[in-house]
């Protein structure tokens, strides 16, 4: 079973993205904050401060048990990086990505302005553009240290500026074996 892992801060296009890239390759598609919620019974929400950073990733592992997937390639969305309850930055453990166990890791990015455009559309919520660059920072960043921890292929990409060369990769992407 191949994991894809795309990754992203919030309101980067993650679900858009996997949306169209699961209808178009016609595999499944996992969002990680659905599977918390739907483990921990409760309404998914547009609140993106949690309480435990920790015990969500227990849920989402316990969840993705669950399906027992078979599929030989599927698309699980999720983050590198939370905000806690003080809207601060907190990094997922590491060990949650050595379970995970990712085949390859998609890491999308855009323009702060993009994603603080659709953050007010979506959540109708304002982020200050210095604390968004700080966040896709440490996003890529420690999404860099996960792939070189866990030996697997990063591919960065940003949204609507290459994402004709993304299809273009995804495909040879699904044909690889990781």
């Amino acid at each position: 079973m191949g994991m894809i892992f795309v990754g992203g801060i919030h309101g980067v296009g993650k679900s858009y993205f996997c949306n169209s890239f699961s209808r178009e390759f016609e595999i499944l598609h996992f969002s990680s904050s659905e599977l918390i919620s739907k483990q921990k019974k409760e309404q998914y929400s547009s609140n993106k401060m949690i309480k435990s950073v920790n015990k969500n990733q227990d849920f989402l592992l316990d969840a993705l048990e669950i399906l027992e997937l078979t599929e030989e390639h599927f698309l699980l969305d999720g983050h590198f990086c939370l905000l806690n309850k003080e809207e601060k930055i907190i990094k997922i453990p590491e060990e949650t990505f050595h379970k995970l166990n990712p085949n390859v890791i998609i890491l999308l990015t855009d323009s702060v302005e993009s994603i603080a455009l659709r953050l007010i559309e979506r959540d109708n919520r304002e982020y200050d553009f210095d604390f968004l660059k700080r966040f896709q920072k440490e996003e890529l960043e420690y999404a860099t240290v996960i792939s070189e921890k866990l030996d697997i292929p990063l591919h960065v990409y940003k949204m609507g500026n290459s994402l004709e060369i993304l299809n273009r990769n995804l495909k040879s992407i699904l044909k690889k074996e990781y």
